[in-house]
């Protein structure tokens, strides 16, 4: 029995496998990202500090926040702000509003981590172990 080949046609079959996986992965994502009712997203204001919010529309929001047309009261004085992080969240709006309270307590330096890491792709970690994309 030639098991070089069995080996190589189990590996062809992983390997597709794989690839099937992840094109799944990323078409779910997408449609997650598209389909999503509430992103919890950051701003980075003209003096360097960081705004935390939640909204249907990230885009527009940082609009409102840099007419003053319902933006936040705290970013007055602070504009422009920049739109650096967004994450969709596809169930309910206090899940949303949980996560938006467990990043508005870390520090400016963890949430710097966010921004950079998301900037990279990568996966910021909470001191708790949990995992944001």
């Amino acid at each position: 029995m030639d098991y070089n080949f069995i080996a190589g046609v189990i590996q062809e079959r992983v390997m597709h496998d794989q690839e099937l996986i992840i094109a799944q992965f990323q078409a779910t994502l997408a449609k997650i990202i598209n389909n999503s009712r509430w992103f919890v997203y950051m701003v980075m204001t003209s003096r360097g500090y960081f705004y935390t919010g939640i909204s249907t529309c990230p885009e527009v929001r940082v609009t409102e926040h840099n007419e003053g047309k319902r933006g936040a009261k705290c970013l007055r004085g602070q504009r422009p702000v920049t739109l650096v992080w967004r994450i969709p969240y596809p169930e309910l709006k206090s899940v949303a509003l949980k996560l938006e309270h467990k990043v508005k307590k870390l520090s400016h330096r963890q949430k710097q981590e966010i921004v950079d890491l998301y900037a990279a792709g990568k996966v910021f970690v909470f001191p708790n172990g949990v995992r944001l994309w």
